[in-house]
Parts: structure tokens; sequence; C-alpha cells
């Protein structure tokens, strides 16, 4: 009696232990159809493109331009031609390298307000 009853136990385990693996196969194998997922694909779109895109939206973008004039250093926020002086510090140009000095002199420019602050900041202290 033992060995029938010790044989049903082993083959019920051996059963679950198959069904379980070949559930498992079948949910791993289960393809999903694109017409279910919505797949994100991102192809690289060369600077051409994306300024041409620009100028036919006539988009103006603003930029950040720090300038250096007569010993004073400027910020400006640039939009459409039109710039507008968002501060400006007087400075000593003999402290700097002649390298950073001509960049600024010839104008820094960033799309972004805070690197234009950290940079201005970084030559006014």
């Amino acid at each position: 009696m033992n060995i029938i009853k010790n044989s049903l136990i082993i083959a019920s385990y051996v059963l679950l232990i198959a069904v379980f693996f070949m559930c498992g196969y079948a949910f791993g194998n289960y393809k999903i159809e694109p017409a279910d997922v919505a797949v994100a694909t991102y192809e690289p779109v060369s600077e051409a493109v994306v300024n041409a895109v620009k100028m036919d939206e006539k988009e103006e973008v603003t930029v950040y331009m720090v300038l250096m004039e007569n010993d004073v250093l400027n910020l400006y926020s640039v939009n459409g031609g039109e710039k507008i002086l968002l501060g400006s510090e007087k400075i000593s140009a003999n402290i700097f390298p002649r390298e950073d000095i001509e960049m600024l002199k010839n104008g820094i420019t960033t799309d972004n307000l805070a690197e234009a602050q950290e940079l201005f900041e970084n030559f006014v202290s």
C-alpha cells in the first residue's frame, strides 16, 4: 500500500512540474503582434534637417551670450536678432589667460541659461 501511495505522490509531483514548465514554455513563446504594441523607433536626424525644419517653422530660438566689451562682462539673451542685457559686471582682463579673453571678446553662446549664468559667474568671481 505504501508503495502505491508513494508512487502516486511522485507521479503527481512529476505531472505538476511538467505542467508548470509547459505553461512557462507556452507563455514564453507567445508572440505579440506589432498592431498590439506601439513601437517607438528612433532614427538619427542630421543637423541640416533640424536647421531646415527650424527655418521652415520660423521658430525663434533663444540663445544666451557672454560677451566682453571694454573690460565689462555682459550676459545677453539673444532672440531673433534682439539682444537683451541680463547682467553686466566690470572685470579686470589682466588676470585671465589670453585665450579666455579672446573667447570672451568673440562671445561665448549657449542655449542653456544656467550654463551661461555659471560661465558669467565664474569670470566675475
